[in-house]
């Protein structure tokens, strides 16, 4: 192999390794200042759709907690225990309370429609500012309302 092609071979292995250091640059410089941002956006739209999902879930079962119990009065001691439960397995829940609106009075008469708005406060991990601190983790609270609508069984 003649002497001048041989540099340009080296000549040409030179510059592709300053271009392969020009890319991680631009890498570096470019991409993760947009990537992080973008990351942490879809975190908080993860939680903010897993708060709701919890709750939707919660107030369905609630309301067929209600309308399965002998009386209204039974009826919320079934609602409050499954909210006990709720707390007890989800440890992010900080509170939860509901209301009911009925169509007839008591609540329990077959064939009453039965609907339960329930209210949920969660807390979640939130990456980014916090508080006083410009950066890091810290503590973010979600609320979320939910509502579901059930019937009393007309043959109870």
């Amino acid at each position: 192999m003649p002497r001048s092609s041989l540099n340009d071979s080296l000549d040409h292995i030179e510059v592709l390794n300053e271009e392969r250091g020009s890319a991680i640059a631009e890498f570096v410089l470019v991409a993760l200042p947009l990537l992080l941002p973008a990351t942490l956006f879809f975190i908080a739209m993860n939680q903010s759709a897993k708060v709701n999902m919890s709750t939707a879930l919660m107030a369905r079962q609630a309301v067929t907690a209600f309308i399965s119990g002998d009386d209204d009065l039974h009826g919320h001691a079934r609602v409050q225990v499954l909210i006990n439960e709720y707390k007890r397995l989800d440890p992010s829940i900080v509170a939860i309370n509901y209301q009911l609106s009925c169509q007839t009075n008591p609540c329990i008469t077959p064939g009453a429609a039965v609907a339960l708005t329930l209210r949920v406060q969660f807390q979640t991990l939130d990456v980014g500012q916090s508080g006083n601190m410009p950066s890091g983790t810290g503590r973010r609270s979600y609320r979320s309302e939910q509502r579901a609508v059930s019937f009393v069984d007309k043959w109870g």
